[in-house]
């Protein structure tokens, strides 16, 4: 029912056009006084011995970080799952476990919070995110104008810098 959405990882586009957006890191977000929050990176695997706060169940941001648990054929110890990343990061703060979200979120709530990022050194932790509409040519003017403006915002950014 959207115009235009926008998707991490591989989407099956039978009946969608896919267009590159950005790429994302997700990070691990753990509070000042955490064991890990030391640390610079980390592997995955060495986060996952400790209690989470998650996002819902219905979020894909959920479903995926359970599905690489279960590859590395482990279960997440989710302590509370909460509605938005501003509330993570707070239960990440007050110490109630860790979290994972994107690095473009973390960056704003680590510089008001006392909680540390480390990153996630897995090659999956980087997330490709693409732009998907039924069709392009037919999208409202409006919803064309903001395609076109992510779009291009997307090319500048991988475009080489002068000196």
């Amino acid at each position: 029912t959207a115009d235009v959405g926008i998707v991490a990882g591989n989407v099956r586009p039978e009946s969608l056009q896919v267009l590159p957006y950005r790429s994302d890191r997700l990070i691990l977000a753990v509070s000042n006084s955490h064991p890990l929050a030391g640390k610079t990176s980390i592997p995955f695997e060495e986060a996952s011995g400790f209690d989470f706060v998650g996002m819902p169940e219905a979020s894909a941001i959920h479903t995926f970080l359970n599905r690489v648990a279960s590859d590395m054929h482990k279960k997440l110890q989710v302590r509370i799952e909460v509605g938005n990343f501003e509330a993570l990061c707070r239960m990440i703060e007050a110490n109630v476990g860790i979290g994972v979200l994107p690095c473009s979120s973390a960056v704003r709530y680590v510089k008001t919070m006392n909680i540390r990022l480390v990153e996630i050194e897995n090659d999956w932790a980087t997330r490709n995110l693409l732009i998907c509409v039924r069709n392009l040519d037919l999208l409202p003017s409006f919803a064309r104008e903001l395609v076109d403006l992510l779009t291009q915002k997307c090319k500048t950014d991988h475009e080489p810098q002068p000196a």
